[in-house]
This record gives C-alpha cells, structure tokens and sequence, in this order.
C-alpha cells in the first residue's frame, strides 16, 4: 500500500523495506572500510575489486545474495561530490545533483575519458565558463555553475543524493524503491490527486471520518454493488429503500433515506457506521436513530476538541550577550533568492563588551538554495576574522546544520561539503575558534542586509 500522500494507508511494502535494509549494509561496506564485518566479506567475496564493481560468485552464502541483490538500490542512489574532479567522468558518472537526467548531454562526442576537473580552472577553483558553453545546453550549464568548489582541492566522494546531508537512509532508499516498479494506482501520484490526499489526512477530524472518506475515494465500502461482484451477495438492490442497486452514488445521493438524512446533516462517516452495522448485524437504523447519533457524536467532538486545545506558553525572549573578553564574536546570517540564485550573507563583529568592531554584507552569485546561502555566509565570518587576523573568535549563527557541521573534523558528503571543507581549513589558522548556534527568539543586532540588499553593492563598514 502506498503512502497518505498518494493515495494509501501509508503501510510498508515489507519486501521493499528489506531491501532497502540490505542496501543499508552495502552503504557500510563502503564507507566503513576498516570495520570486521567489511574486512570478512572483502577477503571472501570482493578481495580485489569494490563493492559496488563486486560480483556475485558461486556457493556464496544466503547472506551475501541478499547484499549483493541490494546493490542496484545503491547504484541508483549514489552520486559524486566534486572535490578535485579527478575521479568523476563527466558523461558516465552522476555527479551533477540538480539535474533530473542522471547523466548529462554534451554537444562534444568521445567525452568519455573526459575528467571533471578538466572543466575546473585550478588556479582560481572556479568552473571554466568558455569550456562549459562549448560542451553542454544553456540549462546544463547553469546547474553546473551552482555547483561549489572549495578553495583547496579535496578528494572527489560518494554521496547517497536521496538525502541533503549526502548520507545513507533507510527511509530515502526505501522511498527510491516505490518509485522504482509501474504502480496500477500510479495516477494518484498526478498533482491534483497528490493534493487531495495530502489535506485529507491533515484534517483535524477522528480517524475514521478520514478512513471514511479515503474508502470513499477508491469505492472500498462495502456496497451491495461491490460485495456482488464479489460473489458475496446474490443481489444488488438497496436493502434501505428497495429502489435500486446499491452503488456509491445511489448510496450518497438517490436512497431515499440518505435524501431525508441529508436534509438534516451533512456527514460521511454515519452512513458508513450504518452500512457496516447492515452488513454485520443485519439490521437497518431509522431516519430518526441515525440523526439522534450524529448529534450526539457532534457533541462529543466539540467537548474532545475544547478539552485538547492546548494553552500558548509565552516563551522568553532572549537577548545577545556579550563573551570573554579577548575573543571576538562574530554573528552571521543571509537571505536567499530562488528566482534569481543569489544571496545576501551579512557579518557582525563585536568585542567582549558588545561594541560592534565591523559589519560586513556581500552578495553571492549562482547559489543553488537556502541550505548553500547559509553555509557560504558561516565562510564568510571565519574569513572574515582570518582577514582581520584575530586570534581567538566565535562564530555564532541561527543555521544548526551548518554549525554542527563546522564542529566536525571529517568529510562532509552534503551539498555544502565544499564550503564545509574550506571552513575547516580556515580553523587551522586561528588560536580557538568556536562555533555556538542560537535560535531565531534571540534578539541579534544584524548589519544592513536582506532582499533589497541584492540589489545594492557589497558593503564592509568600519565599527565605531
């Protein structure tokens, strides 16, 4: 069964989500080179090759089968990071993520001994623009351009693109897997039907007004109609009004005891309780019963919903405070542009007694998303204080993906891995740099910068 959101009841494909398991474990193979596990199956099964590039032998175990099935899902899955570009093959390797095709066009034939880095201008890390016109469309060339480079080369790796973060789930690749097979209910994944089911199960109504309606939707109830075809009844007239077959619309719209119930209220779930009590327990409700029940049960749901209603808690506001007196803080944040791919980022500097040292706003080019913009703007900070050659700072910002990830000493898989790597080269140069990350309650005093920003010129000014 599919999800809420096209059209399910959101239950697990157990087969699909054991794969998706397996697949999890070759994830590890991969990237846990040194673990026990992986060093058994290598000397057995893939001694000389990847995992990936591996091959399923003979008298393998049933484990081992069950691995190397999973590979395709990983296959599917994986994309390349840009470091240096020297490991990726520019047509036969996925490594361009904001593309739909998973590998590119070129106006140019024999590129398959092409390298990445060829398009890469070493010198200044910047993608060479002549070279990319002259080899791909317009549309291709725009999406390579939103690519970041780091300021030093670092080693090209695998990333799992069904995740931001650039690290394998067992949820995205489970997730991969349903869009993998044809589906005979592929049409709810249309916009219009996504759509209905997406606010039907958002509805703050009991569960089985919903469940109702969603057997509504794909004719499930149990209608003289459907149980005849079903070889479960011998007739399909209405056992209500004794006027004709008892389809969906006859139910709804033409019995006449439905007629004289929506006359006086306007409910689904009560012709459904009605329906199943005439199939279980045969035996019919009155106009009268059913209507003295959805009164009631009305009743009963404004009671429950007063009783939930939870009471807003006024949270505190917290205000910036100043640090030790011999670091300086350095406070960053940005605004991003999606229609015209550009992004302010701006910097505030202040000592240990709250006095503003400098402030700083600078607009970006070709930035791909928000995530990126606040990532470049975290860069600039730490730059900012290698500029000014202060020993001791802290970088303090609202974006705690990008926080955590400067605190880690490792390669970073994500979209943003290459202005993570430069980051974590710029810490090297500093005494102590510390990284704190706040909520957006916190009142900071922000240097002049937003969407109007984009479309002055950049900006550094002195603090007083």
């Amino acid at each position: 069964m599919g999800s809420e959101e096209d059209g399910g009841m959101d239950f697990r494909s157990l087969a699909k989500f054991n794969v998706a398991l397996l697949a999890k474990q070759g994830w590890c193979f991969m990237n846990n080179p040194d673990s026990l596990v992986t060093r058994v199956y290598k000397a057995k099964y893939f001694s000389n090759s990847t995992f990936i590039n591996s091959s399923l032998g003979s008298n393998s175990s049933f484990t081992w089968k069950s691995i190397w099935a999973s590979k395709g899902v990983l296959m599917d899955g994986l994309c390349w990071k840009v470091g240096s570009g020297t490991e990726i093959s520019v047509l036969n390797d996925v490594w361009a993520p904001y593309l739909h095709s998973s590998r590119l066009i070129s106006y140019v034939n024999n590129l398959n001994d092409f390298k990445v880095a060829e398009l890469i201008d070493q010198s200044s890390r910047k993608w060479k623009h002549e070279v990319l016109e002259s080899t791909f469309p317009n549309f291709i060339v725009q999406k390579i351009q939103h690519i970041p480079l780091a300021k030093e080369p670092n080693d090209d790796v695998m990333a799992w693109s069904g995740e931001p973060l650039g690290e394998f789930t067992v949820r995205s690749a489970y997730k991969l897997l349903q869009h993998t097979e044809w589906d005979p209910t592929a049409y709810a994944l249309q916009t219009v039907y996504k759509n209905f089911y997406k606010k039907l199960w958002s509805l703050n109504l009991p569960s089985k007004i919903k469940i109702t309606t969603w057997k509504i939707s794909w004719n499930y109830l149990p209608t003289r109609v459907n149980m005849h075809h079903r070889r479960l009844l011998n007739t399909q007239i209405c056992p209500s009004c004794g006027r004709g077959a008892e389809d969906l619309s006859h139910l709804y719209r033409e019995c006449l005891v439905s007629l004289e119930i929506w006359k006086q209220l306007s409910l689904l779930d009560f012709f459904q309780t009605s329906k199943m009590r005439s199939v279980h327990e045969r035996t019919q409700r009155s106009v009268e019963e059913i209507v003295k029940f959805i009164r009631d049960y009305i009743l009963e749901l404004d009671a429950t919903e007063k009783a939930i209603i939870p009471k807003k808690v006024q949270k505190e506001v917290k205000c910036w405070k100043p640090h030790l007196e011999q670091f300086v803080k350095l406070n960053f944040d940005a605004a991003f542009d999606s229609f015209l791919g550009r992004a302010t980022v701006g910097v505030v500097a202040r000592d240990g007694e709250g006095s503003v040292l400098l402030s700083l706003s600078l607009i970006h080019k070709k930035v791909s998303s928000a995530f990126a913009t606040e990532a470049l703007a975290c860069s600039v900070a730490v730059r900012t204080g290698v500029d000014m050659r202060w020993r001791k700072i802290i970088i303090e910002g609202d974006a705690l993906i990008v926080i955590k990830k400067c605190r880690k000493q490792m390669g970073d898989r994500s979209m943003i891995g290459a202005i993570i790597h430069d980051i974590q080269q710029l810490q090297t140069g500093f005494e102590k740099c510390s990284f704190i990350a706040y909520t957006k309650r916190i009142k900071q005093p922000s240097p002049y910068f937003g969407y109007k920003n984009f479309k002055i010129i950049e900006r550094i000014l002195p603090g007083r």
